[in-house]
C-alpha cells in the first residue's frame, strides 16, 4: 500500500512539474509576445512624433547649417513645447534650456546635431 501511495504521489508531483514547466514556458512566450507588440506600438507611435520633431528641428535651424546653436535650440524647445512634444514643456517652464542643451550636446562642440538629439531621446 505504501508503494502505491508513493507511486501516485510521484506521478502527481511529476504531473505538477510538467504543468508548472509548461505554464512557465507559456507565460514567458506570452510576455515576449506582449513586449514585442508594445515595442512595435511604441515604434509606430514614435515615428510621427519623431517626424514632427525633425520638422521643428529644421525650422529652428535658422542658419541651415544642420546643427542647433544655443539660441536655435531654445527656439526648438519652444516649438516642441507648443506642440506638447516630449520634455520640452518642462524645459521651458523651468527655464533649463542650458542644462538640456549641455546634456544633449554629447561631443561638446556647442551645437546640437539631429543625431545627438535622437540619441538623447533614446536614453
Amino acid at each position: 500500500m505504501n508503494k502505491m501511495i508513493m507511486i501516485v504521489s510521484l506521478a502527481a508531483w511529476f504531473a505538477g512539474q510538467v504543468y508548472a514547466d509548461t505554464a512557465a514556458e507559456s507565460l514567458a512566450e506570452t510576455a515576449a509576445a506582449t513586449t514585442a507588440v508594445q515595442s512595435a506600438n511604441l515604434a509606430d507611435a514614435a515615428t510621427p512624433l519623431l517626424s514632427l520633431a525633425k520638422t521643428n528641428y529644421e525650422a529652428a535651424d535658422i542658419d541651415n547649417d544642420g546643427a542647433l546653436s544655443k539660441n536655435e535650440f531654445e527656439q526648438f524647445v519652444n516649438i516642441n513645447a507648443d506642440a506638447k512634444l516630449g520634455k520640452a514643456s518642462n524645459i521651458r517652464r523651468f527655464k533649463v534650456y542650458d542644462r538640456a542643451f549641455t546634456k544633449i550636446d554629447a561631443n561638446e562642440n556647442n551645437q546640437v546635431s539631429w543625431q545627438e538629439f535622437v540619441t538623447a531621446q533614446a536614453k
